[in-house]
Order: structure tokens, then C-alpha cells, then sequence
């Protein structure tokens, strides 16, 4: 099936029902960027939040974007009493290197490392924190 722009209203809608739809995935965006997540309901990460993907556009990296949408989804998983949240990074993309390292200043702790796949976990305090109290400030 050939789809033509015109018959998408939004490209990013389409792409969010893909997520959903094909790989159970949830999509948070904003102007600056988005988070893709997930909360397995089987595996090893059953009871969790799983952060697949963190995109920030480039003029909004550092400025706080990612910490803000990291933090909707850690509100989404503390509403349904999960206190868990894993990602992972894949160090030799540069993408997943500015994730890595903003997850990391952020409190994350690399569990597991395969090759080149990093699996990080941070356990969410039970009031949110402010960007200052994640960094350890």
C-alpha cells in the first residue's frame, strides 16, 4: 500500500500508531523531541518502564528537553505504582551516546553491558525530582 502526504493529517500520528500498533511502544512528543516507552507486562523487565528511544532535536539539546520528557514518562510510571525504569543505549550510534550520557546524569546505572549494548536502570524515587536533584545537585 503506497500512502500519499495527503492522506496523512500528521505524519508523527501515523508514526506514534505504528509504535503502538507493532512494537506495543507508547511515543511522547513535543516540539523539541520525543521518548518512545513501554510497560512489559512479561519478561524480565514485567513491572517496569522501558525507555526505548529519546530523540532530542539538536538546537534543543542540553537546554533540558530530555529531562523534561524523561520525567512525564517516570510521572506516567510512578501513576501506575511502577517504581522501575530501564533503557538501553548502543554506545558506537551518536544518537545513543547523547542519550547515554544524559541517562546517566540523570541517575541511571548501567546493570548489564553485551558488545555493544548498554541496559540501564534507575529506581524512581517516590516524589518527583527536579532536574538539580537527579543530577545529584
Amino acid at each position: 500500500m503506497n500512502i500519499s502526504q495527503s492522506s496523512v493529517h500528521n505524519p508523527l500520528d501515523l508514526f506514534a500508531a505504528y509504535l503502538m500498533e507493532r512494537r506495543g511502544m507508547s511515543l511522547l512528543a513535543t516540539a523539541e523531541g520525543f521518548i518512545t516507552y513501554q510497560f512489559p507486562v512479561s519478561g524480565p523487565m514485567a513491572g517496569a518502564c522501558y525507555i526505548q528511544d529519546i530523540y532530542i532535536s539538536p538546537e534543543a539539546r542540553r537546554g533540558g528537553a530530555g529531562y523534561e520528557l524523561g520525567a512525564r514518562v517516570a510521572a506516567l510510571a510512578r501513576a501506575k505504582g511502577i517504581r522501575l525504569l530501564y533503557g538501553s543505549s548502543q554506545p558506537s550510534t551518536g544518537g545513543s551516546t547523547t542519550a547515554l550520557r544524559m541517562m546517566l546524569a540523570v541517575g541511571f546505572d548501567v546493570i548489564a553491558a553485551h558488545e555493544d549494548m548498554l541496559i540501564l536502570k534507575k529506581e524512581l524515587k517516590e516524589k518527583p525530582e527536579t532536574l538539580e536533584e537527579a543530577k545529584g545537585g
